[in-house]
């Protein structure tokens, strides 16, 4: 008899607790009125735009570039997919390209220090000559804008091994060949300082200029004299340009726009998937959507999701420790989550708390690459 009671009495508990949620989470946050205007989002087209260029790099040897880019652009935003059809990709040479990945190659360039290495260079420059003279005519764009909306993207191909040819062919090449590597510095730091690129775009950019400085110190430990020919190029790097902040930004519309896809029928799994929220204990399917979709609010996630975005992005201004502690402290956060401060919606709670990277980690690159450069310009 007790011990029906006792379950009894647990099973009035659960009954209580479960009935408390569900009319908790009854009741939306209303939207934070500050987020309106955070998704606008600048779109527009611009002429003679170095992004353009950049999406049709990869196009069929008799097709211009900028058309080709023109008409994936349109296909990225009218079907939300990105056809990569191209036969000029970067050759499959597993040996040379994993020195070309190697980073320590453009530290030292270790890669050009012997015959064979040189001859398997030249090969690989040689087979690819198209794609140079394609990246050469990029750098040569004073304007760079990501056109697509937030949540769309472009593939990056194989835009740094690209590059690297391009690094390498400026070592051989000779003649010419410090003012096009200036040329390219000095694009990516314009790309760098956009406000409008993703954060996989700032990274391709970081990585690309730090190769390109490795190359600049190497010219300039044989050939001091050579530096005044680099004064702009040595120069500090601004705050835009050595800051993750607006691309959090984007980051973060795109984030939102996701949550509020659910709205729009596709689901919470759908979304589940495309956030690879790392909850692998969860088995989430179709018939939980009901169930899950109630205790997700969709208000108070967005305004959640964007008090976090304001959170790391006054963090990232502040510099890469400051990011790094931040990173510690949300992931004490994740994992000491109070029970009690679940109980109003649940779900969102814990997918934002899951699909929230850590920041700190690409801070830290492009303050990697502004130590380097002070470094080449102080001949350390």
């Amino acid at each position: 008899m007790m011990i029906r009671r006792i379950i009894v009495n647990l099973l009035a508990v659960l009954c209580s607790i479960i009935l408390a949620m569900v009319l908790i989470n009854s009741f939306d946050e209303t939207l934070n009125p500050e987020i309106a205007k955070f998704l606008e989002w600048d779109s527009r087209l611009i002429e003679n735009n170095g992004f353009t260029f950049l999406v049709g790099l990869t196009a069929p040897k008799d097709q211009d570039p900028i058309s080709e880019g023109k008409r994936r652009l349109e296909l990225i935003t009218t079907k939300n997919n990105f056809e990569y059809e191209s036969a000029l990709q970067v050759r499959d040479d597993q040996k040379l390209l994993a020195k070309l990945k190697d980073v320590s190659c453009f530290e030292s360039f270790t890669c050009l220090t012997s015959e064979v290495d040189r001859a398997e260079v030249n090969q690989l420059i040689a087979d690819n000559r198209l794609l140079i003279a394609r990246y050469r005519q990029l750098i040569g764009y004073t304007q760079y804008k990501n056109s697509l909306p937030p949540h769309l993207i472009s593939s990056s191909m194989n835009l740094l091994d690209v590059s690297r040819l391009f690094l390498l062919d400026t070592v051989l090449s000779g003649e010419g060949g410090n003012a096009l590597l200036g040329k390219n510095i000095r694009f990516w730091r314009m790309v760098l300082g956009d406000k409008s690129i993703s954060l996989l775009e700032k990274m391709i950019a970081g990585t690309i200029l730090i190769d390109s400085y490795h190359l600049l110190d190497y010219i300039l430990k044989k050939q001091p004299g050579m530096k005044q020919d680099f004064q702009k190029e040595l120069l500090p790097l601004n705050d835009t340009q050595k800051s993750i902040a607006y691309c959090l930004d984007r980051e973060t519309v795109t984030v939102i726009y996701y949550f509020r896809r659910i709205d729009d029928g596709d689901g919470f799994s759908s979304v589940f998937s495309a956030f690879a929220v790392p909850f692998n204990s969860l088995m989430v399917s179709r018939w939980l959507d009901p169930v899950v979709n109630y205790f997700l609010l969709k208000n108070s996630t967005v305004n959640l999701i964007y008090s976090e975005h304001l959170r790391m992005r006054a963090a990232v201004i502040q510099g890469a420790e400051e990011a790094r502690q931040l990173d510690a402290i949300r992931d004490e956060e994740i994992l000491d989550m109070p029970t009690w401060n679940t109980i109003y919606n649940p779900v969102g709670k814990y997918l934002v708390a899951g699909a929230t990277p850590m920041f700190s980690r690409y801070q830290e690159k492009l303050e990697t690459l502004d130590g380097l450069v002070s470094e080449i310009r102080d001949g350390k």
